[in-house]
């Protein structure tokens, strides 16, 4: 189950905010997504295991490891919900926001 949450979550983070490559890597008990953007040093890692997914943001020109990790129990969350905190942080990271409390609301 993992790995469908996993992949909605990537197409969605595809559509919505990152353009450019993705990668997945199958291992015993899960997945892992990279998605890189063709513009920056920037990734998304969308990692489904043992019933967790963890959305992590990377920006690899800077640093070797996420900047920010949010993690959410695959059996009770909302992948647009999930989505709209990966983008939102990866636009924060790249420097490309929209400050307004009408963003802030819109996410929780």
């Amino acid at each position: 189950m993992h790995v469908d949450v996993a992949g909605n979550i990537v197409n969605s983070i595809a559509m919505e905010c990152l353009d450019g490559s993705i990668e997945r890597h199958r291992f015993s008990n899960g997945v892992r997504y990279i998605l890189r953007s063709a513009y920056d040093g920037s990734e998304i890692h969308v990692v489904g295991k043992d019933n967790t997914v963890f959305i992590e943001i990377w920006d690899t020109s800077k640093y070797a490891l996420p900047l920010v990790i949010l993690r959410y129990k695959a059996v009770s969350f909302n992948v647009s919900r999930a989505t709209r905190m990966a983008c939102y942080a990866h636009n924060i990271l790249i420097g490309r926001t929209d400050n307004s409390i009408d963003t802030v609301k819109a996410i929780v």
